[in-house]
């Protein structure tokens, strides 16, 4: 597994990421009861609590060495996971994107319906300002907290439903009209194979199973 194709996590990470893929995306009940398998906790799910403060709850209790770990996240992100060292030194996995043969079809699936207003960056801002485009910037709303959310329309407070820098082409395509200027969130979209599939992408194949 290359370095291009895979993430370098540290068990601590890793252990949150999987609580992070039950927490963001929907049920996943036969994940999660396999993973209890493999922690030898059972495989009945509590009642009416959120999967990702069942998993947070199980790794309390049953703290998976690094051979299990590793078979959860091959289990939870649908992929190849292998032991590694980061470039520190420190131990881990890595964990492959499964991304190497996905090719974006231009849909625009990614712009026109997934919820990215709240994840713009004090990076992002501050490369719009070095570019001077105040064009951008006048879509961008500073929050209470030091956080910045977009696309939000001058001069009130509603959000764009739409990204306001999506473009339809000829042959129905779509294009970026920032596309070198784009934020972070939509330049290292999807990240994975199965963040694609499940946020909607419909060229996402994941390679192993769907659960």
């Amino acid at each position: 597994m290359s370095m291009e194709e895979s993430v370098f996590l540290t068990f601590d990470e890793a252990r949150e990421a999987v609580c992070i893929d039950f927490e963001q995306y929907g049920p996943q009940p036969d994940q999660l009861r396999r993973v209890m398998e493999i922690l030898g906790a059972g495989h009945s799910l509590p009642e009416d609590e959120p999967m990702g403060g069942v998993a947070r709850t199980l790794f309390a209790l049953h703290r998976p060495g690094p051979d299990k770990l590793l078979d959860i996240c091959t289990e939870v992100f649908w992929t190849r996971a292998l032991p590694g060292s980061g470039p520190g030194g420190e131990p881990g996995l890595f964990v492959a994107t499964d991304m190497e043969r996905f090719e974006c079809t231009r849909c625009g699936m990614c712009c026109r319906a997934l919820d990215f207003h709240r994840e713009c960056t004090a990076g992002d801002v501050r490369v719009w300002r070095e570019a001077g485009r105040d064009d951008i910037l006048e879509w961008v709303r500073p929050e209470a907290d030091g956080t910045y959310r977009i696309w939000v329309r001058p001069g009130s407070e509603l959000v764009a439903e739409v990204c306001p820098w999506l473009t339809q082409e000829p042959g129905n395509v779509w294009a970026c009209s920032i596309h070198d200027l784009k934020p972070g969130v939509c330049k290292e979209y999807p990240g994975s194979r199965k963040h694609a599939y499940k946020t909607g992408c419909p060229t996402a194949r994941p390679r192993c199973r769907v659960g």
